[in-house]
């Protein structure tokens, strides 16, 4: 559980600061299994973390936030249906310690549109290769040591 906190602790922080200049955001709730954001205009997103996107299930008007690693990968191009179907779904693909870029975000309604299925594999994994791979148990030791660096200054 301590990683689907950690997960949800990243998306409060990265959904607050994309807010800063445009002040949509009515409210930001923080729940126990996720985080629900009230936008001005009415809408509602649901942001649900899934350090592993077997467990997951695609909702509308929702983002997932999940590890970039070739497991994540493989469960969506394997349920690419699934995910292609969810309209305003966001999958957020993240190493807050990737040397490169922390994250990429895919819109997976959008992505069918536009994307050619024979090369759905081929085209995910480029997308995602600006970000290194982090599984479960290198991303909560690189946050505890991080964290402790922190308590050490």
């Amino acid at each position: 559980m301590e990683i689907h906190r950690a997960l949800l602790d990243w998306a409060e922080v990265y959904f607050k600061s994309r807010d800063a200049m445009a002040r949509k955001i009515q409210e930001l709730v923080r729940r126990e299994n996720d985080i629900l954001i009230k936008y001005k205009d009415n809408r509602e997103e649901v942001i649900y973390a899934f350090p592993d996107l077997s467990g997951a299930t695609p909702k509308k008007n929702s983002s997932i936030i999940t590890l970039n690693n070739p497991h994540n990968m493989d469960v969506i191009c394997n349920q690419w249906d699934q995910y292609a179907a969810v309209k305003e779904l966001r999958i957020y693909f993240i190493n807050p310690f990737s040397t490169l870029e922390k994250k990429w975000v895919l819109a997976p309604s959008i992505h069918a549109k536009i994307c050619d299925p024979s090369s759905l594999r081929t085209g995910l994994k480029a997308l995602s290769e600006n970000i290194e791979p982090v599984t479960e148990s290198v991303f909560l030791e690189r946050q505890y040591r991080a964290a402790k660096s922190i308590g050490a200054q």
